[in-house]
C-alpha cells in the first residue's frame, strides 16, 4: 500500500463522524487529462467531510496518469471508451447509470478545482433550511499565479458579490458555474443533459426556471478555488467557449421570448454586453477623429474609466487579501478588449453564421 494510500484510509476514518444529510451527498468530477490538479482537488473534497465511496471520477479516454492518481486515493473512477466530452459523460453516469436514484444531491466539480473545508457544510446548513431549493451555488474565487488569474479574480469578486447577490435575491441567477453546483436530485432528474451547446452548466440553470423546478440559490460563504488559465492563448480559448456557449443556450431556450425575470435578466446583460464591446471595438477607429475634434471629452471619459477600473481592482484586492490584483490592474485593459472582442466575434458565429460549434476547447492546466 502507498503511503497516499494509507494517508487516505486514515483521513476517512477521520470524516465518518458526518451528518446524516451529508452522507446523502455525491461528488462528481468529470476529468480529461487532468494529472497535475486532480489530485489536489480529489484531496480538497475529502478534506471538506466527503468520504472516497461518495466521489465519482469520469475519465473521459485520458491519455496520462489521470486513471492512477484517481485509483490512489480509492474513489469511483468511470472510464468512457474514448472522448466522449463532458456533457455526454455526465449524462451516462448521472442517468444513465442512475446515479440521480442513489442520492438526495449532487454536487458537480471541476478537475482543477479545490473546495474550501467548509464548502459542503455551508451548502448543506442552506439545504435543510431551505426545501424548495433544488439548485446552490458557491462563490467561485482565482487561484493565484499570474496577472491573467489577477483579472480574472478581480472579475469574479465584482460578479458574485453585486451580480450575483443580487441575482440570488430576486431569482434571476443567470448560470450555476459546473465547479460550484450542487442539485437536489429530485430536479435533476428532470433535466435534459445534451451536448448541444458548450455551457451545460448554463443550459441546466435556465431549465431550471423554465420547467419551475424550485428556486436557486447563491451561498456566497461556499468557496471554490478554481485553476483560470495561464497564457493569453488559452485564456481566449475559455472565454471563446464560455462566450459561445452563452449565446447557444440564448438560443435554444428562445430568451426574450417570454416576460420572465430570467429572460428580462439575461436579455439585458447580453445587450449591455455587446453594445459595450461594440464600442471598444470601435474605439481604435474613432479615437483620431475624437483626439482631434473632442478632445476634452476623451479625457473626461478615461479618467473615469481608470478610476471605475482601478477602484474594482483595489475592492477585489481588499476583498481577497491579494496585493497583485491591484498593483497589475493597468494590464487589465488588455483582457477587456479581448473579452469584447471575442464576445462579438461569438455572437457573429453562433447567430449570424448559425454555426454548430461543439469542439471543446480545454485549455492547459499548470501545477
Amino acid at each position: 500500500m502507498t503511503t497516499n494510500s494509507v494517508l487516505y484510509k486514515n483521513r476517512e476514518r477521520k470524516n465518518n463522524t458526518l451528518t446524516s444529510l451529508t452522507q446523502k451527498i455525491s461528488v462528481v468530477i468529470p476529468a480529461y487529462n487532468e494529472e497535475k490538479t486532480l489530485g489536489k482537488t480529489i484531496m480538497s473534497v475529502l478534506d471538506a467531510g466527503i468520504v472516497s465511496k461518495d466521489i465519482y471520477i469520469i475519465d473521459d479516454g485520458s491519455t496520462d496518469r489521470t486513471e492512477e492518481i484517481a485509483t490512489i486515493y480509492g474513489v469511483h473512477l468511470i472510464q468512457n471508451k474514448g472522448n466522449l466530452g463532458k456533457a455526454d459523460s455526465l449524462r451516462d453516469l448521472i442517468h444513465h447509470r442512475e446515479l440521480a436514484n442513489e442520492y438526495e444531491f449532487i454536487a458537480l466539480l471541476d478537475a482543477d478545482t479545490m473546495v474550501d473545508p467548509g464548502y459542503f457544510s455551508r451548502m448543506l446548513s442552506q439545504a435543510e433550511r431551505n426545501q424548495d431549493v433544488v439548485l446552490f451555488i458557491g462563490q467561485v474565487k482565482s487561484q493565484k499565479h499570474n496577472w491573467i488569474t489577477g483579472a480574472r479574480a478581480m472579475d469574479y469578486a465584482y460578479m458574485h458579490d453585486i451580480y450575483k447577490s443580487a441575482q440570488s435575491k430576486y431569482s434571476m441567477i443567470t448560470v450555476g458555474p459546473g465547479c460550484a453546483s450542487i442539485y437536489r436530485t429530485r430536479a435533476l432528474k428532470r433535466i435534459q443533459i445534451s451536448n448541444d451547446t458548450l455551457a451545460e452548466d448554463m443550459d441546466w440553470t435556465i431549465q431550471v426556471y423554465r420547467k419551475n423546478l424550485g428556486r436557486i440559490l447563491y451561498v456566497p460563504e461556499a468557496l471554490v478555488y478554481t485553476q483560470d488559465p495561464e497564457t493569453l492563448w488559452d485564456y481566449i480559448r475559455q472565454i471563446r467557449r464560455w462566450y459561445s456557449g452563452s449565446f447557444q443556450v440564448i438560443r435554444k431556450h428562445r430568451i426574450m421570448s417570454r416576460l420572465t425575470r430570467i429572460d428580462l435578466e439575461l436579455g439585458f446583460l447580453y445587450l449591455e454586453g455587446l453594445v459595450y464591446s461594440l464600442l471598444f471595438a470601435l474605439l481604435p477607429i474613432l479615437f483620431p477623429y475624437m483626439f482631434f475634434f473632442h478632445w476634452s471629452w476623451v479625457k473626461k471619459i478615461a479618467a473615469i474609466d481608470f478610476m471605475m477600473l482601478s477602484g474594482f481592482a483595489f475592492y477585489a484586492s481588499v476583498r481577497n487579501r491579494r496585493p497583485d490584483i491591484f498593483l497589475r490592474f493597468p494590464l487589465f485593459y488588455i483582457t477587456r478588449y479581448i473579452n469584447a472582442y471575442v464576445l462579438l466575434e461569438s455572437f457573429y458565429r453562433v447567430y449570424v453564421k448559425r454555426e454548430v460549434i461543439k469542439k471543446w476547447d480545454k485549455v492547459k492546466r499548470y501545477p
